[in-house]
């Protein structure tokens, strides 16, 4: 029994370090790497360095990191938080208050609404559960000192792609510790890749516009 103590308190030690086990300079360091890889990808050198250049590590980003509920649930369990009567009910209010805009993108993607309405739901509860992370202090952390570094160097640059299109500032891009952003809760690279305009001809704004939401959803 001690033992198993002992185990267990060394591996929250070795997790709790894990946290914040890089200094500033090594930070430093890294985000010079980053900065010339995104400007290698084509992103303007001023984008890079307005939006990176007061971004540093945040501690809480990497504790939600290693306690998603995902890894510490039942599958019962998630489903159970998740489809809760309220949700459901809500879901079904705003399907008949958006009844309109939602058989217009339905008509245009071949996407149900209801498919439409429960991804929002399930994502950010119809809007209300986005997050206030800013994307590129998220991402930045985890691409530094996280589980899966590549991929979130990656999400990164793409969100730094995001900014460069003219639209959007790194303020604007906010939503979950992991880097998922709007209402849909998309990851830079699904926003580059599937996020949709509906009506306006612009970068689609899936944090305020809900036909840009229910339109990206679909697509």
């Amino acid at each position: 029994m001690k033992l198993r103590v002992l185990v267990t308190f060394s591996a929250l030690l070795l997790g709790l370090s894990g946290i914040c086990r890089a200094g500033p300079a090594d930070f430093g360091a890294w985000l010079s790497g980053l900065k010339r890889d995104a400007e290698a990808q084509g992103v303007p050198a001023a984008t890079v360095n307005a939006a990176l250049d007061n971004v540093s590590p945040l501690p809480r980003v990497l504790e939600l990191d290693r306690s998603q509920p995902e890894t510490t649930l039942t599958f019962e369990q998630y489903m159970a938080r998740t489809l809760v009567a309220e949700r459901i009910e809500r879901g079904r209010q705003l399907r008949a208050a958006n009844a309109k805009l939602l058989r217009s993108v339905s008509a245009r993607y071949g996407v149900s609404a209801k498919t439409i309405v429960a991804l929002w739901g399930v994502e950010s509860s119809f809007g209300h559960g986005m997050g206030n992370f800013r994307a590129v202090d998220a991402l930045a952390t985890l691409a530094f000192d996280g589980r899966r570094p590549d991929l979130f160097r990656a999400e990164l640059i793409d969100a730094l792609k995001i900014i460069a299109q003219g639209r959007f500032g790194a303020e604007d891009l906010r939503g979950s510790w992991a880097g998922a952003m709007g209402q849909i809760q998309f990851m830079p690279s699904t926003y580059l890749r599937y996020a949709a305009d509906y009506a306006h001809g612009g970068a689609p704004d899936i944090w305020r516009d809900t036909g840009d939401v229910f339109a990206s959803a679909a697509n």
